[in-house]
């Protein structure tokens, strides 16, 4: 097995058992969707937010609201979704019901791996996931919300319901009144 792979395997391990306390700041790994070697690289088209469908699922993590973007292909043909999660952190923003934008600091993080692409495949087939964590809401509860992500390459924006889980509005916890409230994207 490749020696980076082995390395970036045992620091995933260590992140993911929970050792030491995580912060806002803390270095993710995003994963590696390693093809084996006997199957052939994949090529195909970059998809578009127009082939796209998304829905959030939220959770309370903390004082942090973490929700997961699950993405789906509503297409009848494959397509590459290319996660540039430098690029990604200033993508994804929360929208109220009004259409105007809530208002967060991005948290940027430091990112191992600099690229990784997910194949959709047709008609939700299967779903990838674009984790974000909230927090620091100390303003009046925004509503209904939803997210957006405007996807690199001019492959258009891609909206869906930030509150999915149970129809519930899920807002942080206001930690630090005099501090603005942040969205960080985790992969």
């Amino acid at each position: 097995m490749n020696r980076s792979i082995v390395t970036l395997a045992i620091i995933a391990a260590v992140l993911l058992c929970g050792c030491g306390k995580q912060t806002l700041k803390q270095d993710v790994v995003i994963r590696l969707n390693k093809q084996s070697a006997t199957e052939p690289l994949k090529s195909g088209p970059l998809c578009d937010a127009s082939q796209l469908s998304a829905y959030g699922v939220p959770r309370t993590y903390g004082n942090l609201i973490n929700a997961d973007l699950v993405i789906t292909n509503k297409s009848s043909s494959e397509c590459a979704l290319e996660a540039l999660p430098n690029a990604m952190q200033d993508a994804v923003r929360l929208i109220r019901s009004n259409g105007s934008i809530v208002k967060t600091q991005v948290v940027s993080q430091n990112v191992v791996d600099v690229l990784t692409v997910n194949w959709l495949k047709p008609k939700g087939a299967n779903a990838t996931r674009l984790s974000v964590n909230w927090g620091n809401w100390c303003n009046a509860s925004p509503g209904n919300i939803s997210f957006r992500i405007a996807f690199p390459y001019n492959k258009g924006i891609l909206t869906g319901s930030f509150n999915s889980l149970h129809r519930r509005t899920y807002v942080p916890a206001c930690t630090h009144p005099n501090a603005p409230s942040t969205l960080q994207v985790l992969q």
